[in-house]
């Protein structure tokens, strides 16, 4: 008795144009979906961080007493609230693309099995969208130096370049994550415990310099460090952080997208048969 195995048809490409038509679509998609049926729907976009902004404040600056470590003397509880939310916010855009990746083709597999459709562009639109989310966030933080400084610093317009030299790593994050979770559904367990170890093991809190010298090598590792860093400096000491730092993760994050999309090509034509 002979028998035969179906293949999945291999996908065609699309044009460029198409493509970019695709990629607002989902991305469109993506946003409605996180607020549908929401009373307040989009609004949740900034109201969201600016409750996270409020319970930093509260816990940190005024129960725990912490105080901006570059200006601990003259600070008060409310400025250590958005010295902490200007690290979380950088932080929420790596958790975003973190969390999502490994499930990412699973949850989406009826894309995936089409004919015609670049599987690929699951990852830039989670990308894209905690970009899009990130910006609100952006947005509070802004709002909240202009209310407790009276100003917002000039070295402030850096930062969204900063948040983005993390795109290209986050890009190969998710391609890497989101092939290999195809195959092993468990990786989403572990990427929970990684982020929790990932945000106390940086320099959200306190500085790298201020950080006991055993734990500075495996801070500096974290992939958030650097820009999270970058953004303290352009905030609170309203000066540059060092362009050679920056130039090398932005290179380690190219490095890791093409890493990342190398394993997800070699993956990909198995996706259809574990789905």
């Amino acid at each position: 008795m002979s028998s035969t195995t179906s293949m999945p048809a291999p996908q065609r490409s699309i044009s460029r144009s198409d493509y970019l038509s695709l990629m607002r679509s989902l991305l469109t998609r993506d946003l409605a979906a996180r607020f549908r049926g929401s009373l307040l729907g989009w609004f949740w976009l900034v109201l969201t961080p600016v409750l996270m902004l409020i319970i930093f404040t509260y816990v940190f600056g005024v129960v725990f007493e912490a105080r901006v470590p570059y200006r601990a003397a003259d600070s008060n509880p409310i400025e250590f609230g958005v010295y902490l939310f200007s690290g979380m916010f950088i932080f929420s855009i790596f958790s975003e693309c973190f969390t999502k990746a490994p499930t990412l083709i699973v949850s989406n597999a009826s894309y995936v099995k089409r004919v015609v459709f670049p599987v690929d562009a699951l990852s830039v639109v989670t990308v894209a969208a905690a970009y899009v989310i990130g910006a609100a966030s952006f947005v509070a933080l802004l709002l909240a130096f202009a209310i407790v400084y009276g100003r917002v610093p000039a070295t402030a317009a850096l930062v969204p370049f900063v948040a983005l030299l993390m795109a290209p790593m986050l890009l190969g994050l998710s391609w890497l994550l989101s092939a290999v979770g195809a195959f092993v559904r468990d990786i989403g367990q572990f990427v929970g415990v990684a982020l929790s170890a990932l945000m106390f093991m940086s320099p959200i809190f306190l500085p790298i310099d201020k950080l006991p010298e055993f734990v500075r090598t495996a801070v500096m590792f974290n992939p958030v460090s650097t820009p999270v860093e970058a953004t303290h400096i352009l905030l609170f000491k309203e000066e540059l952080p060092p362009a050679g730092g920056l130039f090398v993760y932005f290179v380690v994050s190219i490095a890791i997208m093409l890493i990342g999309r190398a394993v997800f090509r070699a993956l990909q034509p198995g996706f259809a048969d574990v789905l």
